[in-house]
């Protein structure tokens, strides 16, 4: 049998660059994960090259690199600490990003040096016309965004919480403890993230960002003595971000 030619043509977009993929963030929303969480994370190790160690695990391994060689930027802040939980969730909330950009291989110099990979992601500006809201329940934790104009089409602000939904459970059991009560022997783990965005377009070419963000973990045990001693071993970890960024286009 003579089989015809095959012809494979490539168009490239503009702007292109080899090593770098893009992912929406509705699609990274119906993405199948773990206990129905949305995560960044694992949405990345769904390309190619990219892996997880293991499920209920948030660390990326790019073409064999360590998870400790992968540059996280968000806001151009960089991130040293990215997960939740010892590694089971990321700390990036999908309410709050706008775009994600994964460079597996020879990414811009304007980066710094990385052995693996750079995850360069963008949080979202905010509504310039106009107020809402969004309240989201999990089965892990519970987020809310509000996002609105300060002053239309001129200024807006972007807020975004996370939180773990044990926080709710442990806390009358630590309100007990507070007050002096005794209280059986408990161990408590918990997260929360707050991220945070202002938007002022100077004019037509000028604009100027304010990003803020804050996350935080605790794991603890608690135990109270016969004779009303409290001891408690506690391990926090956490990351505080803030860039401040101006832009002006110069020509077209």
């Amino acid at each position: 049998a003579q089989l015809n030619e095959v012809v494979v043509k490539e168009n490239r977009t503009p702007g292109f660059m080899n090593g770098r993929f893009s992912i929406p963030i509705p699609i990274l929303k119906k993405l199948p994960m773990l206990f129905g969480e949305a995560d960044l994370m694992k949405a990345l190790s769904y390309t190619p090259g990219v892996m997880v160690g293991q499920e209920g695990s948030s660390g990326l391994y790019v073409r064999g690199g360590s998870p400790d060689q992968n540059l996280m930027l968000l806001d151009e802040a960089p991130l040293y600490n990215p997960s939740h939980v010892f590694g089971f969730l990321s700390v990036f909330n999908p309410d709050a990003i706008k775009n994600i950009d994964l460079y597996k291989g020879g990414f811009p110099a304007r980066y710094g040096g990385r052995a693996s990979s750079v995850v360069d992601i963008t949080m979202k500006d905010g509504n310039y016309q106009k107020h809402s809201q969004e309240l989201s329940v999990g089965l892990l934790s519970s987020r809310v965004l509000l996002e609105g104009p300060i002053k239309s089409n001129k200024a807006s602000y972007m807020l975004a919480a996370r939180q773990m939904n044990t926080s709710l459970l442990f806390l009358p059991r630590h309100i007990k403890q507070w007050s002096g009560k005794a209280v059986d022997e408990f161990t408590s783990l918990w997260f929360y993230d707050v991220n945070a965005k202002l938007n002022y377009r100077l004019s037509t070419n000028d604009q100027l960002h304010l990003s803020l963000y804050n996350n935080k973990d605790n794991f603890s045990t608690n135990e109270q003595s016969s004779r009303g001693d409290l001891d408690r071993t506690a391990l926090d970890w956490s990351n505080t971000t803030a860039t401040l960024r101006y832009n002006r286009i110069i020509t077209p």
